[in-house]
């Protein structure tokens, strides 16, 4: 019985250091909105759809499974699509996703696409070299 006022405890515990540093969450953390999203969205427009520059905007991580869905190589396939590796700094304020895509005898045969998931948005365009479906 000990152990076990020992777990809740060091879980109570766990619980109340993340809210606390939720509390004080660095502005990383935070996705831009409003008028700063928009002008970031329009610089970032600058650069290919899919690039750390200009990331697929996305909402949830379901909305990101979704759109990869969605994509698919020249050939019409569907690229198999892999997370590649922890979340880097986007241009919209949060963190972003790097995926690894892959094209099985198709063209391109593999490419990187960064995705944002945390948008209410739903992308109607492909990156370079792929095609999305409706």
């Amino acid at each position: 019985m000990h152990r076990t006022s020992n777990l809740v405890l060091a879980i109570g515990l766990g619980a109340a250091m993340a809210a606390s540093l939720g509390a004080c969450a660095s502005p990383r953390a935070q996705a831009m909105t409003g008028a700063r999203l928009e002008t970031a969205i329009a610089a970032a427009s600058a650069h290919s759809l899919g690039s750390r520059a200009n990331p697929v905007r996305a909402e949830g991580l379901a909305g990101a499974r979704t759109y990869l869905g969605r994509l698919r190589c020249a050939n019409g396939a569907i690229p198999r699509a892999t997370n590649a590796g922890a979340p880097s700094y986007g241009p919209f304020g949060a963190d972003i996703e790097r995926y690894e895509l892959v094209c099985d005898g198709g063209d391109p045969p593999a490419a990187s696409i960064f995705i944002d998931s945390h948008h209410a948005h739903i992308e109607t365009e492909g990156p370079p070299g792929f095609a999305i479906m409706p």
